[in-house]
């Protein structure tokens, strides 16, 4: 099962995806995007962080809302792929359109964790969409 939640912020619309992205819910998926493609253009990020499994058809889901994005001139692209998911993105979906956080902001945010401040002070490595 694929559940989908939309969050909007002024510069994009985040679309976090939890479970299994598969035949069974690709359609469900495709439709999302292109509702909400029909009704704002701003940027796309899809976050896959939750995304336990993905199949054949999840994969060609994913490739095809983002070639859909592109043909409306809207930028799409994945962000936060879940480890488990990660070598299959890799190969099939290319390189412009995985957002992957830097180095140093990787390691900012990991010892930021081991403070003892609160989660809600700690700050989140900012993302730029910048697929061409």
């Amino acid at each position: 099962m694929l559940t989908m939640k939309q969050n909007n912020a002024p510069s994009a619309i985040a679309l976090a995806l939890s479970g299994e992205l598969i035949w069974e819910s690709e359609h469900d998926f495709v439709d999302k995007i292109h509702h909400i493609t029909a009704l704002d253009p701003r940027p796309i990020l899809i976050d896959l962080s939750q995304v336990t499994f993905i199949d054949s058809a999840g994969l060609g889901a994913l490739i095809s809302v983002i070639e859909h994005c592109n043909k409306k001139s809207i930028k799409a692209a994945v962000f936060r792929v879940n480890p488990g998911i990660e070598p299959l993105i890799s190969a099939f979906l290319p390189e412009k359109f995985v957002i992957r956080e830097k180095k140093a902001a990787a390691k900012t945010s990991l010892s930021s964790q081991k403070t003892s401040e609160p989660a809600s002070i700690r700050s989140r490595p900012t993302v730029s969409l910048n697929c061409a």
